[in-house]
């Protein structure tokens, strides 16, 4: 028993280890921004691509929603205005991302062209689309020494917030009675 108690906490550790790896990944890795024209953020393809180039994957049906969100978002005033030159750029970049993990930024003047480098004291005048990129569903399996659960989710919004919602069936060979057992998963992100 001594021993199954040792794998049982070195496996406990490994995942608290790899758990604090990904986080401070995530905290200290911010996307970079992708830059494109107007025109090519309003089409799914060009919402792959800037998925692509932004290192990270994106599904059509995700691609689409993107892409229409954006040609929305250009019929309609900007939820906010920054004023800041080429050299502070970067920095009101990073400001408004708000845990996006893609940013795309156009240039409304020449909706055909990728937007220019500005130079340091230039004035900027970008569109920036923050994009949370949230797959439409969820399978979860998990097991347990004796015990698994599988969880099937479709993405909700709670609280303002995206969530995931969905039955779940868990099987546990120690419990006495009914070994199976079917049940509710809401799962929603804290930050």
């Amino acid at each position: 028993m001594d021993r199954i108690k040792k794998y049982i906490l070195a496996a406990l550790l490994v995942a608290i280890f790899l758990a604090a790896a990904v986080w401070a990944y995530n905290h200290w890795h911010q996307p970079q921004p992708v830059y494109m024209p107007q025109h090519q953020a309003e089409t799914p393809q060009g919402i792959e691509a800037a998925a692509n180039n932004a290192g990270m994957h994106i599904s059509p049906g995700q691609a689409q929603e993107v892409s229409q969100a954006v040609q929305e978002a250009t019929t309609r005033p900007p939820d906010q205005i920054i004023q800041t030159t080429g050299a502070g750029m970067p920095h009101a970049l990073s400001s408004v991302q708000g845990g996006a993990q893609l940013q795309i930024v156009t240039d409304p003047s020449k909706p055909d062209q990728k937007p220019d480098k500005p130079t340091a004291d230039q004035p900027v005048n970008l569109n920036v689309y923050n994009i949370k990129v949230y797959p439409k569903h969820l399978l979860e399996v998990t097991a347990y020494q004796n015990a698994a659960d599988v969880a099937y989710m479709t993405r909700v919004t709670v609280f303002k917030r995206t969530g995931y919602l969905g039955p779940v069936v868990s099987y546990d060979a120690d419990r006495a009675g009914s070994k199976v057992r079917v049940g509710v998963r809401l799962s929603v992100p804290l930050d």
